[in-house]
């Protein structure tokens, strides 16, 4: 949480006034002199202190802040750090009378210790310096909330920003895995590649099984994005999937921020059984035995691992939602419907493209923070209808090219028979009985190229190739290649 310069002393009272007479504000003095005695005796000690505590009040006590300032001053300017060089450094800064001066120093050498284990103590300075801010934004949340001037959604969203810096600093100076750690990490997973059947996937399966093999699935810290203009059918394509990853018993989440989650979860119970959508959103049933199948279906779904929020606008609220997620449901899959209707108020300019970018990045850092790939389309601009073929590019990204950066994988979808484009012209995709195209225009991991598939859209479902109708299918003795699992149209 950002402060304004000079407001240390100021918290610092209000600490005092906010625990009231008794009470002692969280601390830890005592760790604290023996990290400052470790500094000042130990060249790499640096290394690690500075590693979790990245500034100075994260300290209570007042010449603790001054010394732990004057070492960062000597590491910016690549100096050495000890009892003498720390001591100069202090004088530099006026700080020297102020702490106590060389007698100072010499008690805080005086109860070194070794630095063994000093990572374990930065890190509980850093809790009672969390659990301090904590207290003083409960306590600023209170005041505001009493004024009757305060605007209590605007409230609410600064809130959510600042404990979400709070939680951001729990990450500060997290382990990373050594080069030979990563190296056997590198070993095990080209075993896992190689020994895996055919149809394994070493990520999150897109519900497609064409697409899958192309991709091993979505893996986790990956940035997604299914680019298409409107009504191509980018949100089917991840209820699709997330129906797919609910029967493999991993559990997901959705975020959307144009349908309402009654409508979304129609549409996943369309895809997961023999209904057309029309049949569950507008017409009805006529025939009794239908509601049994209906109560069949929605008794089988209940089991799905399925996380639904439609109240999500803003970045900070949707990193909120999906860190609580994967807090209390482990979810494996972040779905975001779609990337153009996020709003970011930490941003006060007026040029979207640059939300957009900054919108991007923080969608990328957060599926490398929470490991789990998060699937988020973006609208295309109309220069793709343009184009004779219609066929878009990665330059029809709409209002970002920094979505392209940012992304792991970008894949447009393309339906032809939108444009009035017969898809029998096309050998291709009468050879394969196909209907439509993913095309894989950017893969950091992998080659680029081009996976065709199905969609029905009475349905609004995705199938690896032609639908084959529900008579059909009992009669042919044999389960349809579909989006989903194979038997979601034995009924």
């Amino acid at each position: 949480m950002k402060q304004p310069k000079n407001t240390y002393k100021q918290n610092q009272s209000s600490l005092r006034k906010i625990s009231g007479e008794g009470m002692v504000p969280p601390q830890a003095v005592d760790i604290e002199v023996m990290i400052l005695g470790s500094l000042l005796t130990t060249a790499d000690a640096i290394h690690e202190v500075a590693n979790v505590i990245k500034e100075p009040k994260v300290f209570y006590k007042p010449a603790h802040v001054m010394v732990y300032k004057a070492v960062l001053s000597l590491v910016d300017k690549m100096a050495p750090v000890d009892m003498i060089t720390v001591g100069q450094e202090l004088r530099k800064l006026g700080y020297f009378e102020k702490v106590g001066g060389d007698r100072f120093l010499v008690e805080l050498v005086s109860q070194s210790i070794s630095t063994a284990h000093i990572e374990h103590h930065c890190r509980i300075l850093l809790q009672k310096y969390i659990a301090r801010q904590t207290i003083l934004l409960s306590n600023e949340i209170a005041s505001k909330a009493y004024d009757d001037t305060t605007d209590v959604i605007d409230l609410l969203a600064d809130v959510s920003n600042q404990y979400s810096n709070l939680q951001d600093l729990t990450l500060s100076g997290s382990k990373q895995p050594s080069f030979t750690d990563v190296l056997k990490k590198v070993e095990q997973r080209v075993e896992i590649i190689s020994s895996k059947d055919s149809d394994a996937l070493t990520g999150v399966t897109c519900g497609l099984s064409k697409l899958d093999k192309w991709t091993s699935g979505w893996q986790p810290g990956e940035l997604i994005i299914p680019a298409a203009r409107p009504s191509m059918g980018k949100t089917a394509f991840m209820i699709g999937g997330m129906n797919a990853a609910a029967k493999q018993d991993l559990a997901c989440g959705f975020i959307s921020l144009e349908t309402t989650t009654v409508k979304l979860v129609t549409r996943q119970v369309a895809q997961d059984s023999h209904f057309h959508l029309t049949q569950l959103l507008t017409k009805g049933f006529d025939k009794l035995e239908d509601f049994e199948k209906l109560r069949k279906v929605t008794q089988a779904m209940s089991g799905y691992k399925c996380y639904y929020n439609d109240q999500a606008y803003d970045i900070s609220d949707i990193i909120a939602v999906a860190r609580k997620w994967v807090r209390d449901h482990q979810i494996k899959i972040l779905y975001i419907d779609y990337l153009q209707l996020i709003k970011d108020r930490s941003y006060k300019g007026d040029n979207r493209e640059r939300q957009v970018s900054g919108i991007s990045r923080k969608l990328k850092l957060l599926a490398k923070e929470l490991n789990i790939p998060v699937v988020a389309p973006s609208q295309l601009s109309r220069k793709c209808e343009d184009r004779p073929s219609k066929r878009p590019v990665l330059s029809d990204l709409r209002e970002s090219g920094s979505i392209e950066q940012d992304a792991d994988i970008v894949f447009f979808i393309f339906r032809p028979e939108v444009y009035g484009i017969d898809p029998k012209d096309d050998e291709d995709m009468v050879r394969e009985n196909c209907n439509m195209e993913f095309i894989i225009a950017k893969f950091k991991d992998g080659p680029v190229g081009s996976v065709l598939g199905y969609f029905k859209a009475d349905k609004t479902k995705f199938y690896n190739h032609d639908y084959i109708p529900y008579e059909n299918y009992v009669a042919q003795g044999s389960p349809s290649d579909a989006f989903g699992d194979k038997d979601d149209l034995a009924f």
